[in-house]
Protein backbone atom coordinates (compact mmCIF):
# COMPACT_ATOMS: atom_id res chain seq x y z
CA UNK A 1 0.00 0.00 0.00
CA UNK A 2 3.05 2.72 0.72
CA UNK A 3 4.54 1.93 -2.74
CA UNK A 4 2.83 4.89 -4.29
CA UNK A 5 3.52 7.15 -1.55
CA UNK A 6 7.48 5.88 -1.19
CA UNK A 7 7.86 6.68 -4.60
CA UNK A 8 6.34 10.32 -4.04
CA UNK A 9 8.93 10.73 -1.51
CA UNK A 10 11.54 9.42 -3.81
CA UNK A 11 10.70 11.82 -6.14
CA UNK A 12 10.27 14.82 -3.11
CA UNK A 13 14.01 14.15 -2.50
CA UNK A 14 15.17 14.04 -6.19
CA UNK A 15 13.29 17.41 -6.21
CA UNK A 16 15.37 18.43 -3.05
CA UNK A 17 12.45 18.70 -0.67
CA UNK A 18 14.00 17.18 1.72
CA UNK A 19 11.42 17.54 4.42
CA UNK A 20 8.54 16.57 2.34
CA UNK A 21 10.53 13.05 1.54
CA UNK A 22 10.48 12.28 4.78
CA UNK A 23 7.21 13.11 5.87
CA UNK A 24 5.93 11.10 2.58
CA UNK A 25 8.40 8.59 3.51
CA UNK A 26 7.10 8.05 6.96
CA UNK A 27 3.78 7.78 6.01
CA UNK A 28 4.47 4.59 3.82
CA UNK A 29 6.60 3.40 5.94
CA UNK A 30 2.91 3.29 8.50
CA UNK A 31 1.24 2.19 5.67
CA UNK A 32 3.05 -0.63 4.95
CA UNK A 33 3.33 -1.89 8.68
CA UNK A 34 -0.24 -1.44 8.92
CA UNK A 35 -0.48 -4.08 6.09
CA UNK A 36 1.89 -6.41 7.89
CA UNK A 37 4.78 -5.53 6.80
CA UNK A 38 7.48 -6.48 9.14
CA UNK A 39 10.54 -3.66 7.98
CA UNK A 40 12.34 -2.37 11.58
CA UNK A 41 12.31 1.31 11.69
CA UNK A 42 16.12 1.20 11.93
CA UNK A 43 16.18 1.23 8.15
CA UNK A 44 13.51 4.25 7.54
CA UNK A 45 15.93 6.65 9.94
CA UNK A 46 19.24 4.69 8.36
CA UNK A 47 17.71 6.15 4.90
CA UNK A 48 16.59 9.40 5.80
CA UNK A 49 20.39 10.00 7.76
CA UNK A 50 21.61 8.45 4.07
CA UNK A 51 19.23 10.94 1.74
CA UNK A 52 20.36 14.56 3.75
CA UNK A 53 24.34 13.59 3.62
CA UNK A 54 24.07 12.55 -0.19
CA UNK A 55 22.14 16.48 -0.72
CA UNK A 56 24.77 17.72 1.62
CA UNK A 57 22.32 19.12 4.13
CA UNK A 58 22.71 18.56 8.09
CA UNK A 59 22.41 14.79 9.22
CA UNK A 60 22.30 16.03 13.37
CA UNK A 61 18.90 15.35 13.57
CA UNK A 62 18.48 12.58 11.49
CA UNK A 63 21.38 10.62 13.20
CA UNK A 64 19.67 10.94 16.85
CA UNK A 65 16.30 9.42 15.48
CA UNK A 66 18.44 6.62 13.91
CA UNK A 67 20.74 5.84 16.96
CA UNK A 68 17.77 5.38 19.27
CA UNK A 69 15.94 2.95 16.82
CA UNK A 70 18.95 1.10 16.71
CA UNK A 71 19.37 1.38 20.35
CA UNK A 72 16.06 -0.16 20.79
CA UNK A 73 16.55 -3.00 17.82
CA UNK A 74 18.20 -6.07 19.38
CA UNK A 75 19.51 -6.83 16.02
CA UNK A 76 22.42 -9.11 17.38
CA UNK A 77 19.55 -11.86 18.23
CA UNK A 78 18.88 -12.01 14.82
CA UNK A 79 20.78 -15.11 12.45
CA UNK A 80 23.89 -14.03 11.51
CA UNK A 81 23.13 -14.22 7.79
CA UNK A 82 20.33 -11.13 8.74
CA UNK A 83 22.25 -8.98 10.55
CA UNK A 84 22.33 -5.00 8.43
CA UNK A 85 26.07 -4.71 9.12
CA UNK A 86 26.41 -3.10 5.57
CA UNK A 87 23.89 -1.07 6.44
CA UNK A 88 25.26 0.33 9.28
CA UNK A 89 28.36 0.38 7.71
CA UNK A 90 27.24 2.40 4.94
CA UNK A 91 24.73 4.84 7.40
CA UNK A 92 27.50 5.90 9.62
CA UNK A 93 30.28 6.34 6.81
CA UNK A 94 27.60 8.83 5.37
CA UNK A 95 27.20 10.51 8.30
CA UNK A 96 30.77 10.92 9.11
CA UNK A 97 31.22 8.77 11.90
CA UNK A 98 34.20 6.54 10.20
CA UNK A 99 35.13 4.86 13.92
CA UNK A 100 31.51 3.56 14.20
CA UNK A 101 31.56 2.33 10.41
CA UNK A 102 35.14 0.52 10.48
CA UNK A 103 33.42 -1.08 14.23
CA UNK A 104 30.39 -2.79 12.02
CA UNK A 105 32.88 -4.11 9.37
CA UNK A 106 35.30 -5.45 12.14
CA UNK A 107 32.25 -6.97 13.73
CA UNK A 108 31.19 -8.25 10.44
CA UNK A 109 34.54 -10.05 9.89
CA UNK A 110 34.19 -11.59 13.89
CA UNK A 111 30.80 -12.80 13.29
CA UNK A 112 30.45 -14.33 9.88
CA UNK A 113 32.91 -17.30 9.45
CA UNK A 114 30.97 -19.34 7.43
CA UNK A 115 32.41 -19.17 4.31
CA UNK A 116 29.37 -19.73 2.55
CA UNK A 117 27.84 -16.47 3.57
CA UNK A 118 30.76 -14.49 3.11
CA UNK A 119 30.42 -15.65 -0.76
CA UNK A 120 26.89 -14.80 -0.95
CA UNK A 121 27.18 -11.77 1.18
CA UNK A 122 30.68 -10.74 -1.11
CA UNK A 123 29.02 -7.57 -3.32
CA UNK A 124 27.83 -6.44 0.06
CA UNK A 125 30.54 -6.93 2.28
CA UNK A 126 32.33 -4.79 -0.84
CA UNK A 127 29.83 -2.14 -1.25
CA UNK A 128 29.84 -1.64 2.30
CA UNK A 129 33.82 -1.00 1.95
CA UNK A 130 33.14 0.76 -0.69
CA UNK A 131 31.21 3.70 0.76
CA UNK A 132 33.95 3.55 3.69
CA UNK A 133 36.54 4.29 1.03
CA UNK A 134 34.83 7.01 -0.23
CA UNK A 135 34.13 8.65 3.25
CA UNK A 136 37.90 8.45 4.03
CA UNK A 137 38.90 10.00 0.83
CA UNK A 138 40.54 6.71 -0.39
CA UNK A 139 39.36 7.80 -4.33
CA UNK A 140 40.96 5.41 -5.59
CA UNK A 141 40.08 2.31 -3.26
CA UNK A 142 36.84 2.89 -3.42
CA UNK A 143 36.23 3.49 -7.08
CA UNK A 144 37.96 -0.11 -7.26
CA UNK A 145 35.31 -1.84 -4.51
CA UNK A 146 32.48 -0.21 -6.09
CA UNK A 147 33.19 -1.63 -9.61
CA UNK A 148 33.77 -5.20 -7.72
CA UNK A 149 30.99 -5.05 -5.71
CA UNK A 150 29.34 -4.89 -9.20
CA UNK A 151 30.29 -8.04 -10.49
CA UNK A 152 29.14 -11.83 -9.55
CA UNK A 153 31.10 -14.53 -11.32
CA UNK A 154 28.93 -14.75 -14.31
CA UNK A 155 28.26 -10.91 -14.78
CA UNK A 156 26.88 -8.18 -13.72
CA UNK A 157 25.15 -8.04 -10.03
CA UNK A 158 22.55 -5.23 -10.80
CA UNK A 159 20.26 -4.90 -13.41
CA UNK A 160 20.93 -1.24 -13.27
CA UNK A 161 24.16 0.36 -14.01
CA UNK A 162 23.68 2.16 -10.80
CA UNK A 163 27.92 1.45 -9.26
CA UNK A 164 28.96 3.49 -12.73
CA UNK A 165 27.14 6.27 -10.98
CA UNK A 166 29.09 6.01 -7.79
CA UNK A 167 32.27 5.68 -9.42
CA UNK A 168 31.12 9.03 -10.98
CA UNK A 169 30.54 10.99 -7.66
CA UNK A 170 34.01 9.12 -6.43
CA UNK A 171 35.93 10.77 -9.16
CA UNK A 172 33.64 14.24 -8.96
CA UNK A 173 34.20 14.30 -4.89
CA UNK A 174 38.04 13.69 -5.86
CA UNK A 175 38.08 17.00 -8.12
CA UNK A 176 39.30 14.49 -10.87
CA UNK A 177 36.81 15.86 -13.66
CA UNK A 178 37.92 13.61 -16.87
CA UNK A 179 37.39 10.36 -14.89
CA UNK A 180 34.04 11.48 -13.67
CA UNK A 181 32.84 12.51 -17.36
CA UNK A 182 34.43 9.36 -18.40
CA UNK A 183 32.14 7.44 -15.86
CA UNK A 184 29.07 9.42 -16.99
CA UNK A 185 29.59 8.66 -20.26
CA UNK A 186 30.14 4.93 -19.52
CA UNK A 187 26.74 4.80 -17.98
CA UNK A 188 25.27 7.19 -21.01
CA UNK A 189 26.58 3.57 -23.16
CA UNK A 190 24.54 1.23 -21.66
CA UNK A 191 21.15 0.50 -22.75
CA UNK A 192 19.28 2.24 -19.71
CA UNK A 193 22.06 5.08 -19.25
CA UNK A 194 21.38 6.09 -23.25
CA UNK A 195 17.23 5.30 -23.39
CA UNK A 196 15.17 8.24 -24.61
CA UNK A 197 14.59 10.97 -22.26
CA UNK A 198 11.89 14.01 -21.66
CA UNK A 199 14.07 15.88 -19.47
CA UNK A 200 16.28 15.73 -16.71
CA UNK A 201 17.29 12.01 -16.24
CA UNK A 202 16.11 10.91 -13.09
CA UNK A 203 17.80 8.22 -12.12
CA UNK A 204 20.77 10.21 -12.50
CA UNK A 205 21.20 11.39 -8.16
CA UNK A 206 20.23 15.28 -8.24
CA UNK A 207 23.52 16.44 -6.75
CA UNK A 208 25.86 14.19 -8.51
CA UNK A 209 23.52 16.13 -12.07
CA UNK A 210 24.93 19.18 -10.16
CA UNK A 211 28.73 17.53 -9.96
CA UNK A 212 28.80 16.39 -12.96
CA UNK A 213 27.65 19.89 -14.43
CA UNK A 214 30.67 21.71 -13.10
CA UNK A 215 32.91 18.70 -14.22
CA UNK A 216 31.96 19.47 -17.67
CA UNK A 217 32.29 23.17 -16.96
CA UNK A 218 35.81 22.89 -15.32
CA UNK A 219 37.07 21.01 -19.21
CA UNK A 220 35.56 23.86 -20.81
CA UNK A 221 32.77 22.08 -22.61
CA UNK A 222 29.96 24.50 -22.31
CA UNK A 223 27.24 22.39 -24.06
CA UNK A 224 27.06 19.53 -21.45
CA UNK A 225 27.61 21.48 -18.61
CA UNK A 226 24.66 23.90 -19.71
CA UNK A 227 22.77 20.74 -20.64
CA UNK A 228 23.72 19.63 -16.85
CA UNK A 229 22.74 22.77 -14.95
CA UNK A 230 19.70 23.17 -16.49
CA UNK A 231 18.44 19.52 -15.30
CA UNK A 232 19.86 20.56 -12.13
CA UNK A 233 18.09 23.91 -11.96
CA UNK A 234 15.03 21.90 -13.53
CA UNK A 235 15.14 19.35 -10.43
CA UNK A 236 15.95 21.59 -7.72
CA UNK A 237 13.83 24.54 -8.74
CA UNK A 238 11.53 23.92 -5.62
CA UNK A 239 14.01 22.65 -3.27
CA UNK A 240 14.25 23.61 -0.11
CA UNK A 241 15.35 27.00 1.14
CA UNK A 242 18.95 25.78 2.06
CA UNK A 243 19.23 24.25 -0.92
CA UNK A 244 18.80 27.76 -3.17
CA UNK A 245 22.03 29.58 -2.62
CA UNK A 246 23.37 25.98 -5.24
CA UNK A 247 20.43 26.56 -7.32
CA UNK A 248 21.24 30.36 -7.76
CA UNK A 249 24.54 29.59 -8.73
CA UNK A 250 24.14 26.89 -10.98
CA UNK A 251 21.60 29.87 -12.60
CA UNK A 252 23.99 32.40 -12.46
CA UNK A 253 26.45 30.07 -14.35
CA UNK A 254 24.11 29.17 -16.52
CA UNK A 255 23.23 32.38 -17.88
CA UNK A 256 26.98 32.54 -18.56
CA UNK A 257 27.56 29.69 -20.44
CA UNK A 258 23.97 30.62 -22.54
CA UNK A 259 25.79 33.60 -23.29
CA UNK A 260 28.93 31.52 -24.82
CA UNK A 261 26.52 29.26 -26.56
CA UNK A 262 24.53 32.20 -27.90
CA UNK A 263 21.21 31.19 -26.51
CA UNK A 264 18.36 33.17 -24.80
Amino acid sequence: PGFAVGTLSDMAFAEGRAREGATLNRQAFVMDSASGARTPVTFLRAGEVMRRAGMGLPVDAALKEFDSALAAWNFEALPAIDRPYFGLVRTNAAAGRLDKAREYLARYDAVVRDTAQRRVQANGLEFAQATLAEAEGRWAEAVDLYRRSDRDPDGPANTFPTRVLDVARVFAKAGMADSAIAAYEEYRRTPFGSRKLDGPDWYVPTPLTEALAKAYDAKGDAANAARLYRDFVQLWKNADPELQPRVQAARTRLTQLSQVEGRP
